[in-house]
Parts: C-alpha cells; sequence; structure tokens
C-alpha cells in the first residue's frame, strides 16, 4: 500500500503492540491475559506491518514465521515435561524463587509454557497469512 500515514502508523504501532504483549504476557501469569492473547496482540502488530509494507517485510525479517512455531512448540514441550527431572507427573509446575535483594521473583514452568504459547500463536498467525500474501502477491 502507498499511504504514507499508514506506513508510517505500521512502523510506530508494531513495537507499541509487542511490548505491550509482553506486558500482557508477563501480567497474566496470575490475572487475566497470557500467552494467547499476547500473542494475538503481537502477531497483529506484526501483520498489520507486513500488510501495509507487502511480502518484502516478510522475506527480509531476519526470523521467519515458521521459527516461532518451531520455538514455540520446543519451548511448550520443555516446560511440559520439565517436571520428569523433578520425578513429578507430566505438567506439573515447578517454581523457583530468584532473590535479587530488592525483589523476589517467583519463576516457573507455568510462565514458560505461557511464553510457548506466545511464540506459537505469533507464528501460525504469521505463518497462515504470510502463504495468503504469497499465493496471491500482495504488494
Amino acid at each position: 500500500m502507498n499511504s504514507i500515514i499508514l506506513k508510517i502508523t505500521a512502523r510506530y504501532l508494531k513495537p507499541v503492540s509487542i511490548i505491550f504483549s509482553i506486558y500482557v504476557l508477563l501480567r497474566g501469569h496470575n490475572s487475566p491475559g497470557g500467552g494467547f492473547i499476547a500473542g494475538l496482540l503481537a502477531g497483529s502488530g506484526i501483520l498489520f506491518y507486513n500488510l501495509t509494507y507487502g511480502i518484502d517485510a516478510i522475506r527480509n525479517t531476519y526470523v521467519k514465521p515458521q521459527t516461532y512455531l518451531i520455538l514455540g512448540l520446543v519451548i511448550i514441550l520443555s516446560s511440559a515435561t520439565m517436571g520428569f527431572l523433578f520425578l513429578k507427573p507430566l505438567l506439573t509446575g515447578i517454581w523457583h524463587t530468584l532473590d535479587l535483594g530488592f525483589l523476589e521473583l517467583n519463576l516457573g514452568t507455568p510462565l514458560l509454557f505461557d511464553a510457548g504459547i506466545y511464540l506459537l500463536v505469533i507464528g501460525s498467525l504469521l505463518t497462515i497469512t504470510s502463504s495468503i500474501m504469497e499465493e496471491i502477491e500482495w504488494k
């Protein structure tokens, strides 16, 4: 598309949507939100950018949409089977408290699982739309 307003909006909206999606991902662990919603937010920002700049925007990226899919699946499988290392059943949450002195963080496999869902949703959305864009030669 050749609208300068649309191109400028897409350029600035993409990083804002990604940052907001990371906030929703981290906040959604104990509150509404989580990996799926955060992935949709990030994916829609990236998709808006790709629709504005065309199929060349996807071809020129360092991380291909299929990479998000594979990485998300690997993270999901590793977080789901992490319980086996501690002789616990599949999908058991393993928690670790990280003490930074001024802040105490509770990190666990559910957050890792959400991060995998986040990447999987982004990868699915971008893979489907990029294949459609290539099929119709979107410019």
